[in-house]
């Protein structure tokens, strides 16, 4: 019985092993003739499948416009600062006031000698146009001419009644020059008038002897008279006649030396207004050089208090009050909020030979969590020429990439970019498939097998 059970366990065996071992080929063979269709399939999709080349760099939002670098022209000692970093501002919004104290003093002692000079030109003017001291008139110029000039005005009094007093005496002498020349005028006219009259007397007796001698040459012709007597009468007739002829001759003179009078008076009166003249023109010209000294001061003590250029935000102060600037320096920096961001990027020169102009770009920003935000469309816009060095001496080239928008994500409120936010900007070079891409190690160790000596 046990032998009969043993036969049927070994007959169960003997077919199950036999037909394991019969589907092991058939097994085998599917096997292999799926993963060679897998493989295939694999290799044609490597082939035909292609994946973007990328170079990625790293750098920043910068503004397109650029940032404003805060300077002053001359320096001096800071008194006040009325900003802070990060601090945002306004156009126009006051950042800081450099002491005026120096300034304003040079000021002050400007105007005080261009005070005085109008008054010295008022007087003048005054004098060649015959006028007399209008001090109101004076004190209007000033005040009208100087800047911030009319609260101090009662410290001019004393200039005031000096340049009074001095047109005063000045037209005094003038009259005292003019008068002289008056009278050795008046003299002239009286000497002419004189000799006039004589030469209208002599003319009268000449016409009177002429009618003598008529009547004497008929009363000698019929024996009335004696020739001795016609001879008389034609010698005062002569005589008269001289006697015309010298006065004739002193009027031409006398005419002569009132002309020159005359002149004499016009000579000494031009000769007064172009003295006063030249001199009202020196003060002129020091009042034109005080007027552009002014001008520049002014502009000086207006530069002591320093307003931000546009609307942005403070970086880079690093002075304190009572510090001293030298000129030229920068104190602050003031980026631009209200202008369109770039991506400037530093570009590994390995990459630079695959990167051009018009490539576009995807830029993720560091702030923003890509997997909620997505990341920005750019292109790049501008290669530098040439390298340069980091701060551990390390190479690279400057990138600037446009972007499409000024916001990430779709919230343009909540998710605004902001200047000098750092990026990672992947610039796609290019494309290849995935078969080039895996065969690239290989090619590489081909070409440089058996190069060694």
């Amino acid at each position: 019985m046990k032998s009969d059970t043993s036969n049927e366990q070994l007959k169960t065996i003997s077919t199950a092993t036999y037909l394991e071992e019969a589907n092991q080929p058939k097994l085998l063979l599917m096997t292999t003739g799926f993963l060679t269709l897998f493989l295939f399939c694999l290799i044609i999709w490597a082939i035909f499948t292609e994946v973007t080349e990328r170079a990625i760099t790293f750098g920043k939002l910068v503004p397109t416009s650029g940032i404003q670098s805060i300077q002053h022209l001359e320096g001096g000692i800071i008194r006040s600062i009325h900003v802070e970093n990060g601090k945002i501002v306004k156009d126009g919004d006051l950042l800081l006031k450099i002491d005026p104290t120096g300034v304003q003093s040079e000021l002050d002692q400007l105007y005080t000698r261009h005070a005085s000079l109008i008054l010295d030109a008022e007087r003048l003017n005054a004098f060649i146009n015959w006028e007399e001291p209008s001090v109101d008139k004076w004190i209007k110029t000033i005040i009208d001419s100087v800047p911030d000039i009319e609260p101090n005005i009662s410290e001019f009094t004393t200039a005031i009644q000096d340049e009074k007093r001095l047109l005063i005496t000045q037209n005094k002498k003038r009259a005292d020059q003019i008068d002289v020349v008056d009278d050795q005028i008046k003299q002239d006219q009286e000497e002419l008038h004189k000799i006039q009259s004589e030469i209208r007397t002599l003319r009268k007796q000449l016409e009177l002897q002429k009618q003598e001698i008529k009547i004497y040459e008929t009363l000698v012709k019929d024996g009335h008279i004696s020739k001795r007597d016609f001879i008389i009468s034609q010698r005062q007739l002569n005589k008269a006649e001289g006697d015309l002829e010298r006065y004739i001759l002193q009027e031409e003179q006398a005419r002569f030396a009132l002309s020159e009078s005359i002149e004499r008076r016009e000579r000494t009166i031009s000769e007064i207004n172009e003295k006063a003249s030249v001199e009202l023109d020196q003060i002129n010209s020091k009042l034109l050089e005080y007027n552009h000294l002014a001008q520049k001061l002014e502009d000086k003590l207006t530069r002591t208090t320093i307003r931000s250029p546009i609307n942005g935000i403070v970086n880079g102060l690093e002075v304190t009050a009572g510090a001293v600037v030298p000129p030229g320096k920068t104190i602050m920096q003031v980026v631009p909020t209200d202008k369109a961001l770039k991506v400037e990027c530093k570009v590994n020169p390995k990459d630079i030979g695959h990167i051009k102009i018009g490539d576009p770009a995807k830029i993720k920003v560091t702030t923003f969590d890509f997997a909620t935000y997505g990341d920005l469309k750019g292109t790049v816009t501008t290669i530098s020429a040439t390298t340069f060095e980091d701060d551990n001496g390390l190479p690279f080239y400057k990138a600037e990439v446009a972007i499409e928008q000024q916001h990430i994500g779709k919230n343009d409120k909540e998710s605004k970019l902001l200047p000098g936010m750092t990026v990672e900007a992947s610039i796609i070079t290019g494309k290849k498939s995935i078969m080039a891409y895996l065969l690239k190690p290989i090619r590489r160790s081909l070409d440089n097998s058996f190069s060694e000596r």
